[in-house]
């Protein structure tokens, strides 16, 4: 087996009416060029990007950005945690490419509800509903 676990790690893409999207697990930036290369037939705007690995500076890239889109990124790492996720790059990235940033360590859960054509969230910490 691959010392790199997260390298084996499952992504998702969930699609409802409009809606689009990606659960991307652990994975890194080699995992994310291959879904570029190899998965063209999936490329589009995503209303939904959970991003990789925490956050972290290997993933998110600007071609996976520019590739799928996303309006909104859901970012899950706990507060404080000792790898200090997210990664200010990665946050650098998401904001140049104009997408919603919602990190679990800043705003807590994340709760996201669509009907196939529009989309609400909740982060439940600052109790705050949005629709988009």
């Amino acid at each position: 087996g691959s010392p790199d676990r997260n390298a084996h790690s499952l992504v998702f893409l969930a699609e409802y009416g409009r809606f689009r999207m990606m659960l991307t697990g652990d994975i890194g930036a080699a995992e994310e060029e291959r879904i570029l290369r190899d998965e063209a037939e999936q490329r589009g705007m995503l209303s939904v990007l959970k991003t990789a690995h925490h956050g972290s500076g290997t993933s998110t890239s600007e071609a996976f950005l520019r590739t799928y889109r996303p309006g909104l990124a859901v970012i899950s790492c706990g507060k404080e945690n000792p790898y200090g996720h997210p990664a200010e790059e990665t946050i650098n990235r998401l904001r140049d490419a104009g997408t919603t940033i919602l990190c679990t360590a800043w705003g807590g859960a994340v709760h996201i509800w669509t009907n196939g054509r529009k989309i609400r969230y909740t982060q439940y910490s600052r109790g705050r509903q949005n629709t988009r």
